[in-house]
């Protein structure tokens, strides 16, 4: 199941779609959610899913066994860079 994040190939950042770089395609942060007590959840968009980015959700015990693993197609939202003239 989790073969795709196993290797080490899984990307967060995402690419600039134009030669500029002022274009993206944008997708949630990671996110690690540490409560005192309880289990302890990791989330991430992976860019480098093949045909799309996935939403990996882990969540796991205090001793670190994995004890759910989730994953559902990223929302990915296009951003651009805009610089403004000073006249």
């Amino acid at each position: 199941m989790l073969r795709g994040i196993r290797g080490g190939a899984s990307q967060a950042g995402w690419a600039a779609e134009d030669p500029d770089g002022l274009k993206f395609r944008l997708a949630m942060p990671a996110k690690l959610e540490n409560p005192q007590s309880g289990n302890v959840t990791i989330s991430f968009a992976d860019k480098s899913a093949i045909p799309k980015a996935i939403e990996w959700t882990m969540i796991f015990s205090r001793n670190g066994k994995l004890l759910k693993p989730t994953h559902k197609p990223a929302e990915l939202i296009p951003a651009a860079i805009a610089f403004s003239e000073l006249v």
